[in-house]
């Protein structure tokens, strides 16, 4: 009943997106990182920027269907705590190299089915990498990987031909996969909680990001570069236009934090957006959520603190998407699952979902067609 509800409610807005927006879209240059991209990488491009200049943006979760709250690992790519509650799944999928590189073959391939199946259903696929150092114990700051990022740079004999390797593993895993992807690695570098982060310095973050990108291209044909820092868009970290298309924010409980409130939040939003416009590029909310007791502590998250300002914002509007993250045993939640029918969370997310200005799964147009 909810799917035919918002079906309904939404049919207006498509048909102006489809015969719109899209139209307008064929019509602006899609100039990527990647020179050589795929027909289908280019028409993903260019569909999201239509996206985001119709008002409208994507929910995304990372792993929607690969692990659930209450039943952690799962393997029914149909399944997803998001369609327990509404009824279809997140319009994107979100993934992460680590899981594919670092865990068990069994897992690898849950995962490797879910992403598959996600493309085959018509999502937009985006994979993070939380990348584990040398010893492969740990991607956060250590005594051991403190001042991993310059011997990389420096062409140290251990610490380059590693990483190099390692890339050579996360390249085959993308081209196995064969369909488009948005690719954000090295995220959060103004931080200081990962191996990549703010300690190296912006000058060693922007030419590791850069050595990244240079590796990574020739080697594929297929991906879509993201860059995004914690909070603030601090430009002293952008590696340049040439190695971006798409920019992004990551911060948790916009609202419910000093450190980052929902004015906070905006602005943020507003400055990847407009960049991204005066430069032909995307901005997307690559990261959020609530971590700290919800969904009893702020249960209408969705609705107050993402939907209603973003959607009231003249410049933050114009992202992409909105990407939250895991449910599982040991995270989250981050969206409501079937045991919490009933609850003010549980409408709450209904509500969002409802939404016109919310695209799930089946809202989306063709993403790998240009039209």
């Amino acid at each position: 009943m909810l799917m035919n509800e918002k079906l309904r409610s939404f049919i207006t807005s498509c048909i102006f997106f489809m015969s719109g927006s899209m139209s307008i879209a064929t019509q602006l240059p899609a100039k990527v990182v990647d020179e050589d991209a795929s027909k289908e990488t280019l028409a993903l491009f260019q569909n999201l920027r239509a996206i985001a200049a119709s008002d409208q943006f994507i929910f995304g979760q990372e792993f929607p269907t690969d692990f659930s709250r209450v039943g952690g690992l799962n393997s029914d790519v149909n399944g997803s705590d998001v369609k327990s509650v509404v009824g279809d799944h997140p319009g994107l999928h979100g993934s992460d190299f680590h899981y594919f590189l670092d865990k068990s073959d069994e897992e690898r391939e849950i995962h490797l089915q879910a992403v598959q199946a996600a493309y085959s259903r018509g999502a937009v696929v985006t994979f993070d990498w939380h990348m584990t150092g040398p010893d492969g114990t740990s991607f956060y700051v250590s005594e051991k990987t403190k001042d991993l990022v310059p011997r990389i740079l420096g062409k140290d004999p251990k610490a380059l031909p590693w990483f190099l390797s390692k890339l050579d593993e996360m390249i085959s895993i993308v081209n196995e996969l064969g369909f488009p992807i948005v690719l954000r690695p090295f995220h959060e570098m103004n931080g200081d909680w990962f191996w990549w982060g703010n300690h190296i310095g912006n000058e060693n973050y922007i030419q590791f990001y850069r050595l990244f990108v240079d590796y990574v291209k020739p080697r594929v044909n297929n991906v879509l570069f993201a860059w995004s820092p914690n909070i603030d868009p601090d430009f002293t970290y952008y590696p340049g236009d040439n190695y971006v298309d798409i920019l992004g924010i990551d911060g948790y409980e916009p609202g419910s934090v000093s450190y980052f409130s929902i004015e906070r939040m905006l602005e943020s939003l507003a400055i990847i957006t407009e960049y991204a416009e005066q430069k032909g590029k995307l901005a997307a909310f690559t990261e959020t959520g609530h971590r700290n007791g919800y969904p009893q502590v702020d249960s209408r998250f969705w609705t107050e603190h993402i939907l209603k300002p973003i959607v009231s914002h003249p410049k933050a509007r114009g992202i992409a998407w909105v990407l939250t993250w895991i449910n599982s045993t040991w995270s989250g939640p981050y969206v409501p699952h079937k045991g919490l029918t009933g609850t003010t969370a549980y409408q709450d997310f209904q509500e969002f979902f409802m939404h016109p200005a919310t695209i799930f799964e089946r809202d989306l147009p063709p993403m790998y067609q240009i039209r």
